[in-house]
């Protein structure tokens, strides 16, 4: 068993998708110690899952504490019970190859400025369509983005390993050390644009971070919220079913960012362009007869200069 890492799982009423992450975790070529977050709560399929695990340390959540909590959960745990090197956060609903976990920790082996180790991500049954390559903050729009998002995974950019500023929360390797140092993800954050905040946070403490291509993950993308055979759509298409949530807490959260982390300048920057990008929106949603989205876009706005956030 690697006793390097620990890995942390959450999952949302996604027992089956859980069940094809832990097999592949197993078949890594040192099976990591697991911890599972069940932050449904009461999955009822989940129990005949872990039960093929009896290693795996379930955590049951008292309720749906949303991302980020959920995985500090995890995250508490690891650190409390294991001497663990490295904390590997990997959604449910993704899997890993044989070597993805080894490769991350030779990356952060080789790179000891790095705090955190990102692996390319490819869409689950698509591995030539790229879903994270090497990040970068947009501080435009107050998000991380992704170029080459949806194109060839193959590109030179996405098998370029260099130093980024912003790693996917769906598969990052953390130093424990920096988690004891800064803590987990920000607890105002329910989901969606906690991985940014904890990349800015990280920083800030003098941490970079690594985009390591030699480790694969294969993600199905949005699992916990698009039911079986749904077609992936964008967060923001009119046609996304899940559309005012994704608002509501996307754009919530990016002003968090914004508030927390912005300096003057990238504050500017975002008051050039946010109002271009709010009206492309507007028009968008209305365009689809998406009024329940307008209303809520607004809404987030004002929860995201009025809401407490803290660092």
């Amino acid at each position: 068993m690697n006793r390097r890492t620990a890995v942390i799982l959450v999952n949302y009423r996604g027992a089956k998708d859980t069940g094809v992450c832990l097999r592949s975790l197993h078949a890594s070529d040192l099976a990591p110690r697991i911890v599972v977050v069940d932050n449904t709560p009461g999955d009822p399929d989940l129990p005949d899952v872990i039960a093929q695990y009896p290693e795996v340390h379930l955590i049951s959540s008292p309720a749906n504490l949303g991302f980020g909590a959920g995985n500090n959960l995890g995250i508490t745990w690891a650190l409390a019970h294991t001497d663990c090197e490295f904390i590997f956060l990997l959604n449910n609903d993704a899997w890993v190859e044989g070597d993805s976990i080894l490769n991350l920790e030779s990356s952060l082996d080789r790179h000891p400025d790095a705090g955190i180790a990102a692996p390319k991500i490819v869409f689950s049954g698509q591995p030539n369509e790229l879903w994270y390559g090497p990040g970068e903050v947009d501080w435009r729009l107050a998000r991380g983005i992704v170029p080459g998002y949806l194109k060839d995974s193959r590109s030179q950019s996405a098998q370029t390993p260099r130093y980024a500023t912003f790693a996917s929360g769906c598969a990052m390797l953390i130093r424990s050390e920096l988690l004891r140092k800064i803590g987990g993800f920000n607890p105002c954050f329910f989901m969606y644009e906690e991985d940014v905040e904890l990349c800015l946070r990280a920083a800030s403490h003098g941490y970079r971070l690594w985009y390591e291509p030699s480790s694969l993950v294969h993600h199905v993308v949005q699992g916990s919220l698009r039911s079986e055979g749904d077609e992936f759509l964008s967060v923001f298409s009119p046609k996304n079913k899940s559309l005012t949530f994704y608002v509501a807490h996307v754009i919530k959260n990016r002003f968090f960012n914004l508030r927390l982390h912005g300096n003057a300048y990238q504050k500017f920057l975002f008051a050039c362009f946010f109002p271009v990008y709010l009206a492309k929106l507007t028009v968008i949603f209305i365009a689809g007869g998406r009024w329940d989205g307008v209303r809520v876009l607004y809404r987030a706005i004002a929860a995201g200069f009025m809401e407490r956030c803290q660092g």
